[in-house]
């Protein structure tokens, strides 16, 4: 019985989200359409201005798209502040390239749609799917992301 609970909660965490729910911005204010994220690998890195060891993983996160061998992967660095502007602002005082940003204003449908409880959290869609799932700062968890952004891409 102890090893069939195991399962339904890995299950549950694994969960592919609804991504016709999943309501996420641009820093123009813009909806990025995410239910295109079904035929694309995406790349999804949860963090907030407030969040000290989100801020500490966003150069690996900016690195990590910058690299020519994902070039056919869609990154983005959003942000769960509860309003946009400390999020503008934070993203021109550190050059931040502006495409890789975006907004989910807290929304707890965001984070339940992933069955987040804390960030910085980086999550992987390959076409659609949940395919990697970490909760620590991105330079912890890079090797094994990488071997899942190769796997996505058949490398």
């Amino acid at each position: 019985m102890g090893l069939f609970a195991g399962y339904a909660l890995s299950l549950l965490i694994f969960a592919t989200p609804d991504l016709s729910k999943l309501v996420v911005k641009d820093l123009s204010g813009k909806i990025i359409a995410t239910d295109s994220w079904k035929n694309k690998v995406v790349v999804l890195d949860f963090w907030a201005t407030w969040c000290a060891s989100c801020r500490e993983g966003l150069p690996s996160f900016i690195e990590l798209s910058k690299n020519p061998e994902w070039k056919d992967i869609q990154f983005y660095a959003v942000s769960i502040d509860s309003t946009i502007e400390p999020v503008k602002d934070y993203v021109q005082e550190n050059g931040i390239p502006t495409s890789l940003v975006a907004h989910s204003a807290a929304e707890l449908n965001t984070l339940e749609q992933f069955k987040l409880v804390s960030i910085p959290a980086t999550i992987v869609l390959n076409r659609g799917q949940l395919a990697f799932k970490d909760d620590k700062p991105l330079k912890f968890s890079l090797p094994e992301l990488q071997k899942e952004l190769k796997k996505a891409l058949g490398k």
